[in-house]
């Protein structure tokens, strides 16, 4: 399901921008 959830998330965050997408893998981790 980890594969799952990544791919989510790297989709999700493929639409915001590159800002988001650093919080987004700060969150993340």
């Amino acid at each position: 399901i980890r594969w799952y959830n990544e791919k989510r998330i790297k989709i999700s965050l493929g639409y915001l921008s590159p800002i988001e997408y650093r919080e987004g893998l700060g969150l993340v981790t």
